[in-house]
């Protein structure tokens, strides 16, 4: 190789060289370190510099695992020469780009189609709750990996919410709410509101441990209402929020208290007598509609001081960190958000229950005698 274009090359910076790789129909160029592209771009144009014969040579010499063997190149590389064992922060991103389509590991790689962009839609699906879903392309992590340097290793992903109210100049001013922290790989996330009726705007980014934050893109403008002009979803709020005020009223008591009763058991009739009557009640009637109901017990553990919240409603929890609650449940599918936050409010964690219920009322039949 030429001393001179090695040296030239040397000069450029990663970004460069990536954009001259890829000019070129270089395999693998997204997951090159930048000695490699310096390498693979200096073969090329050596070879085309020089006449055939000492071109068709030269390849001969050198050694073919360096530009057509892109499986060695690591997706997220090290800037130093040492290994580094890869984190489950990394595995996650790659765990998305290759559900993207986006393989660094392949040896037919071609270069980012530009119809796929990184992008981040969200929705309100009710007055609390915002439900956003993205996708992320290779290049916007090389840039979030490039601005972080060597706290890209320590960054995790999350979802930051601005509340961008329009104050009384008409002027629009975006004010840090906090950060959601998600799993990258998931691809979708509910977020929680606390002051509905306001207009919020989410950001997808990594956030360092020394809180320093690399933007991705920014979702549309978003405005959830108020809980009684909420209509997405509302069958399924007001079936919740009728049973909440007489759930909390009841008495749950834990397997200990109860003698190992199991949870699922109370609040329900402990017998029933031979006309059906519960608790042994000997009142009569002349017939009963045969009816069926469903409910739902949602019932856990966690840290005594911490908040826990159901569809945005507080969840009373035990000295012992227990919780429960008791709902009926509606025909159809119910998607209902559980989330718990810490006491001094530093961490939310989520866990989204989907129930569904399908009851079919069939025709009587007639039984002989």
């Amino acid at each position: 190789m030429s001393p001179t274009i090695l040296k030239s090359l040397e000069s450029q910076t990663r970004r460069d060289l990536a954009a001259t790789a890829k000019s070129h129909g270089i395999a693998g160029w997204h997951g090159m370190r930048k000695q490699e592209l310096v390498k693979a771009i200096a073969k090329i144009k050596t070879a085309k510099s020089k006449p055939k014969p000492k071109s068709t040579t030269t390849t001969q010499k050198s050694p073919p695992s360096e530009v057509q063997s892109p499986a060695a190149v690591p997706a997220f590389p090290s800037q130093s020469s040492t290994s580094q064992t890869p984190t489950e922060h990394q595995a996650r991103i790659q765990k998305l780009l290759k559900s993207n389509g986006h393989t660094s590991h392949s040896e037919k790689m071609h270069p980012t189609s530009e119809s796929v962009e990184t992008k981040l839609n969200a929705q309100v699906k009710d007055s609390h709750w915002l439900l956003a879903n993205w996708t992320i392309t290779q290049g916007s992590l090389d840039r979030a990996k490039a601005a972080l340097g060597a706290y890209w290793y320590q960054a995790v992903p999350v979802i930051r919410v601005y509340d961008i109210t329009t104050n009384e100049n008409s002027r629009t001013s975006k004010a840090y709410v906090k950060d959601v922290e998600i799993k990258i790989d998931s691809g979708l996330w509910y977020v929680q509101i606390d002051q509905p009726a306001r207009s919020y705007k989410l950001q997808l980014g990594f956030v360092t441990p020394q809180n320093k934050f690399f933007g991705l893109v920014y979702s549309h403008k978003l405005t959830p209402p108020m809980p009684e002009v909420c209509e997405k979803g509302s069958k399924t709020k007001r079936a919740l929020d009728s049973n909440y005020s007489a759930t909390r009223s009841r008495r749950y008591t834990s397997r200990n208290e109860n003698n190992g009763t199991p949870i699922s058991r109370l609040s329900l009739p402990l017998s029933l007598d031979s006309n059906g009557d519960s608790n042994g009640s000997k009142s009569k009637k002349a017939k009963k509609e045969f009816h069926v109901e469903t409910e739902l017990l949602i019932h856990g553990t966690s840290d005594p001081q911490a908040e826990v919240t159901l569809l945005g409603e507080k969840i009373p929890v035990s000295k012992e960190g227990r919780f429960a609650l008791r709902l009926s449940l509606p025909n159809g599918r119910q998607v209902i958000p559980a989330v718990n936050t810490s006491s001094n409010k530093r961490r939310q964690q989520t866990y989204v229950l989907a129930i569904e219920r399908n009851t079919k009322d069939l025709e009587p039949v007639q039984l002989d005698e």
